[in-house]
């Protein structure tokens, strides 16, 4: 248990990560079994739905010899369903409502077997009627005494009987009449047959009726209802508490999670730990500096190399002992008195010893010594201390000169053989912002600028090395982290034997030199006033980009703006005030732009933009709106308000040239152009591009408040019957009247509300017009069924779409089924492969899916029969040629068939003519939508429409 407890975190989060792991794969497995379990249940609703079906397709095989075991196996069925239900814990699993549920089903039930045993009963005495009727009748005609009228009376009631129970004579007053006349024909005589013969055929017209009434009631038990119902509230409990579960499962993961990172952020720290141990033993082992550990009671239990080289004691003689065997006696008491009382208060002690080696020679030693505490325990004292011997006599030999340097103009720093900085003149100082005991003990490198690499350095020092001596150009970088030009001497002096002491550099600060050459060098490549490329920069940027544009086979543009009204301006308010402007002008336009692109002013009031690495024209047009709006803006000059705007033209490479001069040549016409267009508008070198982009940019523009003022409305196009050219629903169809562009065509700017992601809410508002529309003709009594609304792909981002549809239908009071959600082809088939649940989800809700434009996308009819569709609308591209295209009439039928086949209604567009109506008629496609029959109608002109329609069919 001790060692349990003693566990590192990084065990402690192994094993919790196990346990939580373990617990969250037994929870998976209870989520799996709670799949099965459902899907069983449907399963088991989904066979009460079949049977309820059977039992109502028995109910309406009248007058029929049955086998009556069929039926009655499938109500023992039935029951053995409703007994697997009442056996299952139904109450905890999905509560009180789902046993509610159940006994509704049963109660229904019974009355539907109730009325099934009436069926059969009256179906029995039925057939029995009609059989004894034509044995009646067949000794009625044989009997020769009996007069001809009598027996074609006879007949002809036979024959009304029998149109009755097939159905081809729903009326029975005909009948009535038949028999009342033959009842008075008969009166006179006294042949019983003749009176049996009306007797029973009374008898089989009275149970005909109760026959056909108990079929009736039967059927309209709304036992389907109850079944889908109950169906219902299993999956709408199941799918509360799989998403519960999903939402634990997912919580545990993510706590899984969680820990795996902090599993791999302890090990990575562990590791770093462990590395550092690593390299500081290395460290401390050849380390230039001497080490030494000693214990809370000031003996030594540890030494590095060093120390062996520098006292001359090795390891063994020095672990155990205190480090007074170093003790010189050059230092008094009191020395050591403040060491200790600083070391015994836990602070760090700095200071340097004059110590004596093993052989009796004195030494300079700078030490640190840090108390180490561990668990807020004294472990250990740790000293690092550096031999400065060398160092202190070497200061005291440069102190000689340091009159000579103390007044230099230029930076003098001396270093050691080590290449310490041993001293610094006060020029260095006030140069580079380094006090000189900030540099003391550092090396020269606190000056690197990162301008030189290695390979400059080494040639230095193996200059250096070989004759002593270095000069060249150096960029230092000073305190304050500036950059500075200089001009490096570096001198090495040596000892009488020949051996390196100091090394002297002297600097000459050469800011004041460059400055004045580079300023010049500025001015050649660029614009004096506002601080932009020239012509001169701007070509040879360009020259260079078009390389890389060639080598990588990228796009770029070339942008040349004109300035519209500058020089009225200029001459007006003088140039001071135009340079103002030209600045703000050029901040406006480079804010726009991306740091890689360029921007030129290559004239008085012409600037020049290169956009390198654009993916489109599209991209360039972007940028030009943006840049004609920035420019557009009014400028606060001085005391002025300016108002200046600016034409732009625009040249696209590879398209509109590959040169600098093309490029520059047809971006200048293309600018000419938009002046000529009346200014503040860009233009492309291509008309037809620009046409294209402006186009686009004032529908994306126009559809930002289109809504918001109301330009959208719907049209309707009525769906319907080809024999009967009775209204079978209507076609939704969105229209954009556009206050300043007028009529925009849909196959205009759906595309854009697709790209611009306005669709969704265009999509919404379509759907919600579409119920509304649905709700005032039922409140007008116009009898539209249905309607069909057009579903971008776009808008089945919105996961929770179906529920938004469901919720808007029935807030109008609108059944869902009698909404079609037409989808294109393709995404239908794309929706199979990812996102087949959204379709799945429409179609649970009510609403019945169609597939339109059918033919265009290369959809295979064996997989297509796998998705929750209803409805093939096959493209008008395959009837807009019949009947003179025998491939599109092949085509069609194959599709009419196919769908039939399948189960699917079929509905054909784009009907314009009687030949193609009649071939679809032939091909057994029977619905249909075209100008043949009506051109799309606004919502009052489709309202008389149907009104019209409906005096006709009276």
């Amino acid at each position: 248990m001790k060692r349990l407890l003693h566990l590192d975190k990084l065990t402690w989060a192994l094993l919790a990560l196990m346990a939580l792991m373990l617990f969250l794969l037994g929870y998976l497995l209870s989520i799996d079994r709670d799949i099965a379990g459902y899907t069983f249940y449907q399963e088991k609703i989904r066979a009460m739905r079949l049977l309820d079906k059977e039992f109502d397709n028995f109910l309406l095989q009248k007058i029929e010899a049955q086998n009556y075991e069929d039926i009655n196996r499938k109500l023992v069925r039935f029951e053995k369903l409703l007994d697997y239900f009442e056996k299952q814990n139904l109450a905890s699993e999905y509560g009180p409502r789902s046993l509610t549920l159940l006994h509704r089903i049963k109660k229904r039930y019974a009355a539907k077997r109730h009325a099934i045993e009436r069926f059969k009963s009256d179906n029995a005495a039925a057939l029995n009627s009609i059989h004894y009727l034509f044995d009646l009748r067949r000794t009625i005609t044989e009997d020769r005494s009996l007069p001809q009228p009598i027996l074609k009376r006879i007949d002809a009631i036979m024959f009304k009987l029998m149109q009755l129970i097939v159905g081809l004579h729903p009326s029975t007053a005909s009948l009535e009449a038949s028999l009342e006349a033959y009842r008075r024909a008969i009166a006179p005589s006294n042949h019983l047959y003749l009176h049996y013969f009306l007797k029973h055929s009374l008898n089989l017209m009275e149970s005909f009726k109760q026959l056909t009434a108990t079929s009736l009631k039967g059927r309209r038990i709304p036992l389907e209802s109850a079944i889908q119902a109950f169906g219902k509230r299993i999956a709408t409990v199941y799918e509360e508490k799989i998403a519960t579960e999903k939402r634990i499962a997912l919580l545990f993961f993510v706590l899984s999670f969680a820990m795996l990172v902090a599993i791999f952020f302890l090990n990575r720290r562990e590791r770093r730990t462990y590395k550092r141990l690593q390299a500081f033993m290395y460290a401390v082992e050849n380390s230039d500096n001497t080490i030494v550990m000693t214990d809370p009671q000031r003996n030594i239990v540890y030494v590095n190399e060093l120390f062996e080289k520098t006292t001359g004691y090795s390891k063994e003689e020095a672990i155990g002992q205190n480090p007074r065997i170093l003790k010189s006696g050059e230092q008094d008491e009191s020395f050591y008195a403040e060491m200790n009382a600083t070391l015994d208060a836990g602070k760090k002690w700095e200071g340097v010893f004059i110590n004596k080696r093993k052989d009796g020679s004195l030494y300079y030693e700078k030490a640190s010594i840090v108390p180490v505490y561990i668990d807020g325990e004294l472990a250990n004292y740790l000293a690092i201390k550096l031999d400065i011997t060398e160092y202190v006599e070497q200061r005291n030999r440069l102190r000689l000169a340091a009159t000579v340097f103390d007044n230099a103009q230029e930076m003098i720093m001396i270093t050691d053989r080590n290449n310490r900085f041993v001293s610094v003149n006060p020029a260095f100082t006030t140069v580079t912002g380094y006090s000189e005991e900030e540099v003391k003990g550092q090396t020269p490198g606190i000056l690197k600028s990162g301008r030189h690499d290695d390979a400059f350095y080494e040639k230095m020092w193996e200059r250096i090395e070989k004759t002593g001596k270095w000069h060249g150009k150096i960029y230092n970088r000073i305190k304050s982290g500036e950059v500075i030009p200089g001009w490096l001497t570096i001198s090495a002096v040596y000892d009488d034997k020949g051996e390196v002491l100091n090394y002297i550099g002297m600097i000459t600060d050469l800011r004041e030199i460059i400055d004045s050459q580079e300023r010049a060098e500025y001015l050649a490549y660029h614009d004096i006033i506002t601080g932009l490329p020239n012509r001169a920069r701007f070509e040879e940027h360009l020259f260079h980009a078009l390389e890389v544009a060639e080598r990588n086979e990228n796009a770029l543009a070339v942008l040349f703006i004109d300035l519209d009204r500058f020089k009225v301006i200029n001459d007006t308010l003088g140039h001071d005030i135009g340079d103002l402007l030209l600045k703000e002008v050029s901040n406006r336009i480079r804010a726009v732009l991306r740091k890689s692109d360029m921007l030129a002013r290559i004239g008085g009031d012409e600037f020049v933009a290169v956009l390198e690495t654009i993916r489109s024209a599209e991209d360039a047009a972007y940028v030009c709106e943006k840049i004609l709006k920035n420019i557009a803006q009014p400028y606060r000059v001085g005391n002025n308000t300016l108002n200046v705007s600016a034409s732009i033209g625009v040249a696209l490479y590879p398209d509109n040239g590959t040169s600098l001069t093309e490029l520059i040549k047809n971006a200048d016409n293309a600018m000419y152009l938009a002046k000529s267009l009346g200014k503040n508008n860009f233009q492309f070198f291509m008309p037809e591009l620009s046409r294209k982009m402006h186009r686009r940019l004032e529908i994306e523009q126009g559809l930002i408040h289109a809504l918001e003022n109301r330009e959208f409305y719907l049209v309707l196009q009525p769906q319907y019957h080809l024999l009967y050219r009775s209204v079978e629903g209507a076609e939704a169809l969105l229209r954009w009247k556009s206050e300043s562009l007028g009529i925009v065509p849909p196959d205009e700017f759906i595309a854009v509300a697709e790209e611009t992601g306005r669709i969704n809410e265009i999509g919404r508002f379509v759907f919600e017009e579409a119920c509304a529309i649905l709700k005032r003709f039922d409140h007008e009594g116009l009898g539209l069924d249905t309607i069909a609304v057009n579903v971008s792909s776009k808008q089945f981002t919105q996961r929770d779409l179906p529920d938004i549809f469901h919720r808007i239908a029935l807030t109008h009071g609108i059944e869902p089924g009698r909404i079609t959600l037409e989808m294109t082809e393709r995404y239908i088939m794309d929706t199979s492969s990812y996102d087949g649940t959204i379709l799945a989800r429409f179609r649970e809700l009510g609403f019945r899916i169609s597939v339109d434009d059918f033919g265009t996308g290369y959809s295979s009819m064996s997989y297509l029969k796998e998705l929750p569709i209803d409805t093939i609308k096959i493209d008008k591209s395959f009837i807009q040629d019949i009947p003179e295209d025998s491939s599109d009439k092949e085509i069609t039928k194959a599709i009419i068939a196919l769908s039939h086949s399948l189960g699917y209604k079929t509905v054909a567009e784009g009907i314009e003519n009687e030949a193609q109506e009649r071939f679809l008629v032939e091909s057994g496609c029977l619905i249909g939508q075209g100008y043949f029959f009506a051109r799309p109608l606004p919502v009052e002109e489709f309202a008389g429409f149907l009104r019209r329609h409906a005096k006709a069919s009276k």
